[in-house]
């Protein structure tokens, strides 16, 4: 038995694995195999796949928390035993379709011949229905037959983590967008892919023999490391609604911490940079005092505190996690606004997002997906006005909306950012005032007293107009402000736009506008923050 040993996050949060799969319309030849009873075989031909697929978890090394999701299209043969293997085993299953299911089931061959026969229309009306069915999406816009295949085995291969074959015993080479061409893909594109080869035996027992290609190249998706200390129960006992409010809260509470601990560390550096300026200085007009000892050594202490403080900032990734729960604490909020809506969250494939985070989106995609089914029959209006109430407008000290919060932030940002110039420019102008004070009475060759303290201020005050920039720089105070003017003026605007939708599609498009609008800016912050340091 082959195992996967690739190393990944130890994670308490359930996390989707997607199986892609793919199989033979016809897995039997039905004039070798007249005597058989096709509906007691396929019923155990549906057993060997549950069997062999049961065996996944093993071995993928996949843990408790790790669930699989099904990916196929439902033709007939071995894409319909998948999706009652599916249904058996109650995963969640993703279906990639050629064209409308209605298309789709009145298809007709290149030999003219109906692709469902009326019995296996109706079956597959059924499992249409199923409540493991998630979504039902059609993957391509071709009009060709064979391309549109082609194109729902690539939709299949790039969506899955790994994948499952099933073919005839000695199948020969198919037509284009069939299951070997399918197999073939996975392997050019590096995916992990168990090839079953169905044998059938004297006495019409049907048996698999599988053969895994590319196993080595399995890697278990996993949550951005920041966060995989969250605990959220298991998927089967927990909707979207409560494992995004459990992902919200660990994430804001781990990214204010972060963040508090980055605000404190930046002082720390400036400050101590500063103070050690400030006792060089000291030192350099005491000569060859008593005191000269202390000063220095203070001074190196400074220094060595300040550098330490830097390397230990850098080393434990603290910037790269702040800013990666931050961005995990409002992809959380942003599921969390669309958990009513019917809609596919489709904003999401729009957005440049770090590879991280890619196991996390899937993993909430399919559980939208998943709850979208059982929402109750209120109307789009009622959803209009949550996510209005609930996601932009609400203005309270404990709970701000949107527009509130970018309001807010932009005028701290602004604030601080003023003030962090203002002391740029005292600084500056400080230390012009006397350094030419000191040119002034160097003309005239008169020592004053004060020279001495004009001498500290032309060398300190630099350092100080330097450090106050330095500082808005690490909290990224001017890119702030402009950032938050612009989305509170685009979520103004946006409220009202969607006050004045005049239907639910219109409202979906824009709900889902304004979802990849805030968490776009929070992305960008991402990536602008997570690789910026005090210095």
């Amino acid at each position: 038995m082959h195992t996967s040993s690739t190393a990944v996050i130890k994670t308490s949060i359930p996390v989707v694995v997607h199986l892609g799969f793919a199989g033979a319309r016809k897995l039997f030849d039905p004039v070798t195999h007249s005597d058989l009873d096709v509906d007691q075989f396929n019923a155990t031909l549906v057993n060997l796949l549950v069997a062999q697929l049961g065996q996944l978890r093993r071995t993928l090394g996949l843990d408790e928390p790790y669930f699989l999701c099904g990916v196929s299209a439902l033709a007939t043969g071995a894409d319909t035993l998948f999706t009652r293997a599916c249904q058996q085993m109650a995963w969640p299953q993703r279906l990639l379709l050629p064209q409308q299911r209605g298309d789709f089931l009145a298809g007709v061959g290149n030999s003219g011949t109906l692709d469902f026969a009326v019995n296996q229309r109706a079956e597959a009306e059924v499992l249409f229905q199923s409540s493991h069915i998630i979504e039902e999406r059609v993957a391509s816009g071709s009009r060709e037959r064979a391309e549109r295949f082609q194109d729902v085995n690539s939709a299949i291969v790039e969506l899955a983590d790994v994948l499952v074959c099933l073919l005839p015993e000695n199948a020969s080479a198919g037509k284009p967008g069939g299951t070997e061409e399918f197999l073939q893909l996975a392997k050019d594109n590096a995916r992990p892919v168990l090839e079953l080869r169905l044998k059938i035996d004297e006495t019409g027992e049907p048996t698999f023999k599988a053969t895994w290609h590319q196993l080595a190249s399995f890697q278990r998706p996993a949550p951005p490391e920041a966060i995989a200390d969250a605990q959220i129960p298991s998927t089967s006992a927990v909707g979207l609604e409560t494992y995004c409010a459990l992902l919200k809260t660990f994430s804001s509470n781990y990214s204010k911490l972060r963040q508090r601990w980055f605000n404190a560390s930046a002082l720390t550096i400036i400050g101590t940079h500063v103070f050690a300026t400030l006792v060089a200085v000291f030192a350099l007009k005491l000569g060859k005092s008593p005191a000269l000892p202390w000063l220095l050594g203070v001074e190196l202490v400074l220094l060595i505190a300040g550098l330490a403080t830097h390397q230990y900032l850098h080393s434990n990734k603290a910037i790269a996690s702040w800013a990666m729960a931050r961005l995990v604490a409002e992809t959380a909020r942003s599921y969390l606004a669309l958990q009513h809506m019917r809609a596919p969250v489709s904003h999401m494939t729009t957005l440049l997002l770090p590879s991280t985070l890619r196991a996390l989106v899937r993993t909430l995609e399919v559980l939208h997906l998943r709850d979208a089914k059982l929402l109750s029959a209120d109307t789009w209006l009622d959803r209009r006005e949550t996510y209005l109430t609930s996601r932009l407008t609400v203005d309270s000290s404990s709970d701000r909306g949107q527009i509130a919060y970018y309001r807010d932030e932009c005028a701290r940002a602004q604030r601080q950012h003023r003030f962090a110039y203002r002391c740029f420019l005292l600084g500056s102008l400080g230390a012009l005032v006397a350094t030419g004070a000191k040119f002034g009475l160097a003309l005239v060759d008169i020592e004053v007293p004060i020279n001495t303290l004009l001498g500290i201020f032309a060398v300190v005050l630099p350092v100080v107009a330097v450090a106050a920039m330095s500082l808005a720089a690490s909290r990224d105070l001017e890119a702030r402000a402009h950032t938050f003017q612009e989305m509170h003026d685009f979520l103004t605007s946006q409220q009202l736009r969607l006050r004045l939708a005049r239907s639910e599609q219109e409202f979906n498009r824009l709900a889902l506008e304004t979802e990849a609008r805030l968490l776009g800016e929070t992305a960008s912050w991402y990536f602008r923050r997570a690789f910026t340091g005090v210095a």
